[in-house]
């Protein structure tokens, strides 16, 4: 029989480049181009979280799966519409944490994806306030392609595409643009090893989360 092996590294270890490339986005000025200019291109973090499991047998062998945390750097370019309307594109690396319990004991779970996401974004009008001055409000839905792949000893040792669906809200503030989101998106079963009872195994992985977005606009194309 297979033992199970895990990757053993902290769930908290991949919050500290997820800090120290934010602190590097601050660092880059920001290029400003004509005001008339339609495009903008940014970069930032998403921080997600989740409960989530998926549980399979494969004869003698049996593997639970959890995965609670999201931690994506991105790349997003816009293109306005019009002065309240622009298109969105965003391509993110996905970086999953979790568990991975076996029968020899439980360690961390390795999972990491690729997501490209496009759709409109409404942009509000304009107010202040005392204590963080300008801002605008912000409404975004768009759809989501994402790609899974995992490094585990797993009865399911990968998974299929997917299609998915996203929503957020938020704020920008001159540099800075903070949204809370939601994610709706499940992944098939993939690959599998022989033997697989799916009777008793979960036959997908569903990876809706509810997140927090951060991101620096750091740079105008005219």
């Amino acid at each position: 029989m297979t033992a199970f092996r895990f990757t053993c590294r902290p769930t908290g270890s991949i919050r500290v480049p997820a800090l120290v490339f934010l602190l590097c986005l601050m660092a880059i000025p920001r290029v400003h181009a004509d005001s008339g200019s339609p495009w903008t291109l940014s970069a930032g973090v998403s921080l997600g979280y989740l409960e989530t499991t998926a549980h399979a047998e494969a004869g003698t062998r049996e593997a639970t799966l959890d995965v609670d945390t999201l931690v994506s750097p991105f790349l997003k370019l816009g293109y306005g519409l019009t002065p309240s309307v622009l298109v969105e594109v965003k391509a993110g690396l996905d970086i999953y944490s979790g568990a991975l319990t076996g029968q020899t004991g439980t360690g961390s779970s390795s999972l990491r994806g690729f997501s490209v996401e496009a759709g409109p974004t409404w942009v509000g009008s304009e107010r202040s306030s005392t204590l963080v001055g300008s801002w605008r409000p912000l409404l975004h839905a768009g759809l989501r392609y994402g790609i899974l792949r995992g490094d585990l000893d797993y009865p399911v040792e990968n998974f299929e595409d997917a299609w998915g669906m996203d929503i957020a809200g938020g704020v920008a503030m001159d540099n800075w643009e903070i949204r809370l989101t939601g994610t709706w998106i499940t992944h098939e079963n993939g690959h599998e090893t022989p033997g697989v009872d799916t009777a008793k195994s979960s036959g997908e992985l569903g990876l809706s989360r509810i997140g927090l977005e951060c991101a620096w606009h750091f740079y105008s194309v005219r």
